[in-house]
């Protein structure tokens, strides 16, 4: 491996090299310029087990303006690849939504007001937009093209710059101000982007995309992982099924509560108040129009859609003949008609929790995407619900958290005015004492039965509980 030229520390490594049945995969074509003459050399190295030196491939990239040659090498190995079918999206930005709604309305069935379960309809009236929006919106490609700072005139130069070094013998000189221009071409580019950007930020900017750039800036966006493996008692997953189901398992883990003798007294109460006949109460009439577009107006754009592959966007465009139809297939599911399936079944997302070990299921956070019809509803019903718990005085002022006009900068101030009055109080003050509790898994241990339960005690309206009790037992 070392020449005769070689000094003490190439023929270091040559030694170890040997001892260690180590091979070099390098082919001796050059890998570095120098811009002082211009001449090229081999310095660096790749060194492969000779085990495995048949599936090591080392191939030199297009230069990036440095003195050395980028060099890819690759192992090739028989590991099954996951995640590899494109990603599509709705072209919403792009879509003709007067098309859109015109198409929708001619789908729309017209004998849907017959008896039809709302599993039915649901699924009628999700075709029909659906098919509208195949014709009218299309999807595309999902890309990870995040170098938006290379324009079509930065690339020319790149390619004038590639192009130079491979002749760089001859113009050396013109190879390095090219170097030197696609710096400055960049540089001056990505300021510019930038400035942009911060200019155009005001209170109606996209919170969400502020946070992500803020994130990236601070380098805690981490890189999309293709082949990542789960590992679980010594035993790897790689499959997207097997995986599947491994994250199924420890999501179960979380919600099983133990059954306990006292909880029989409760699901009998429960049954029993469930086939008590009463008259409706002014909260539990039929779902109105107004309520259904306020609702529907109110969504935020660019939020993700359910299993249903249905965003907010589409549901904004709506025609007076599907927004109908979604009103009475709304009213069914408040008169007691149950839920469609497809709004209780969500898709789950797993995002990978910072500073976690990404081969344990337990490292990432669950984030279920339901259908956005189904949501609609949801909040429909929550609205009701708020007002009527506001009116009837049944939340206690020191809540702040899901309630209206308020947030938790009420309890960061309630605290600090707490602890400064105490800190004047006559003679020497005195001290606030703090103590802050954090849920392990709030939300998947909550008691279903017991949850019921509380709100027949709380005296809400049966349709309020009725909804409930259906979407978290599918009943």
């Amino acid at each position: 491996m070392a020449g005769k030229n070689a000094d003490r520390r190439a023929r270091m490594i040559e030694d170890w090299a040997a001892d260690n049945n180590m091979v070099v995969t390098n082919d001796g074509s050059p890998t570095h310029v120098s811009r002082s003459s211009g001449s090229q050399t081999a310095p660096d190295v790749t060194l492969a087990h000779a085990s495995i030196v048949d599936r090591i491939s080392v191939n030199k990239l297009q230069g990036i303006g440095s003195d050395h040659i980028p060099i890819l090498i690759t192992y090739q190995d028989h590991i099954p690849r996951v995640n590899s079918k494109p990603s599509f999206k709705w072209k919403l930005k792009d879509a003709n939504w007067a098309s859109f709604r015109t198409e929708v309305e001619r789908n729309i069935p017209s004998n849907y007001e017959k008896k039809m379960n709302v599993n039915k309809l649901e699924k009628k009236l999700r075709r029909a937009i659906l098919k509208a929006a195949g014709k009218h919106i299309g999807k595309k490609k999902i890309t990870e093209n995040t170098k938006s700072y290379l324009t079509q005139e930065v690339k020319e130069e790149i390619k004038k710059r590639n192009a130079l070094r491979r002749t760089v013998k001859d113009n050396r000189e013109e190879w390095i101000q090219s170097c030197r221009k696609v710096s400055e071409m960049i540089r001056a580019e990505k300021e510019v982007r930038w400035k942009q950007y911060v200019e155009e930020l005001d209170k109606t900017s996209n919170t969400k995309r502020i946070f992500q750039t803020v994130r990236a800036i601070d380098g805690k966006v981490l890189p999309k992982k293709d082949n990542e493996v789960l590992e679980i008692d010594g035993t790897a997953y790689i499959s997207d099924k097997d995986k599947a189901e491994q994250f199924a398992k420890t999501y179960r883990t979380f919600s099983k509560l133990k059954a306990r003798k006292s909880d029989r007294r409760i699901k009998r109460t429960i049954r029993k108040a469930h086939k008590a006949s009463r008259d409706l109460e002014e909260s539990e009439n039929d779902i109105t129009m107004n309520e259904v577009l306020r609702a529907i107006r109110e969504a935020s754009n660019g939020k993700a859609a359910g299993k249903d592959d249905i965003p907010y966007e589409m549901l904004k465009h709506l025609g007076p003949r599907a927004q109908a139809m979604l009103l009475d297939l709304f009213r069914k599911c408040w008169r007691g008609g149950g839920i469609p399936t497809a709004w209780r079944t969500a898709c789950i997302k797993t995002l990978l929790k910072e500073d976690k070990d990404p081969k344990d299921p337990t490292s990432y956070r669950p984030i279920s995407l339901t259908s956005c019809l189904g949501k609609i509803l949801e909040k429909i019903v929550a609205n009701r619900l708020i007002y009527l718990l506001e009116e009837r005085g049944l939340l206690t002022d020191n809540q702040a958290g899901f309630r209206p006009g308020r947030s938790t900068v009420d309890q960061v101030l309630k605290l600090v005015q707490d602890a400064s009055d105490n800190m004047h109080a006559q003679p020497k003050g005195t001290r606030t004492m703090a103590t802050f509790f954090d849920y392990s898994k709030a939300y998947d241990d909550v008691w279903r039965d017991g949850l019921i339960f509380k709100l027949m005690q709380m005296k809400i309206p049966c349709c309020f509980i009725r909804y409930t009790r259906h979407f978290l037992r599918g009943i």
